[in-house]
């Protein structure tokens, strides 16, 4: 097994209608088991502001997109081997459709 971390998204390219929620899976896998971070605009991104959510299984949840949750997101995924990491832009227009591409 590599000892590497390895972070695999599972989202492409993809628009989405109306105001449904947001979500970015950052499915990671390594030895010793990888610490997920996420970063919006360069910044970490702290869970528990009911505004973006990160749960335990790394994925990150936007429950209500707005036009200021537009920008670039990045998954690392990292372990004391090293890291690994995905980056996603998201478009949030104002009439509440979404579009997000996979870096």
């Amino acid at each position: 097994m590599d000892p590497l971390p390895e972070a695999e998204a599972l989202v492409d390219r993809e628009r989405l209608v109306g105001s449904g929620p947001v979500e970015y899976s950052c499915d990671a896998s390594g030895t010793p088991n990888p610490t997920i971070t996420w970063y919006y605009n360069g910044a970490v991104i702290q869970s528990g502001n009911g505004s973006v959510v990160v749960g335990s299984d790394g994925t990150l949840t936007i429950p209500a997109p707005q036009v200021s949750h537009s920008g670039i997101y990045q998954c690392f995924a990292a372990n004391r081997f090293g890291e690994d990491s995905r980056a996603w832009i998201l478009e949030v227009a104002e009439s509440g459709t979404a579009t997000r591409t996979l870096g």
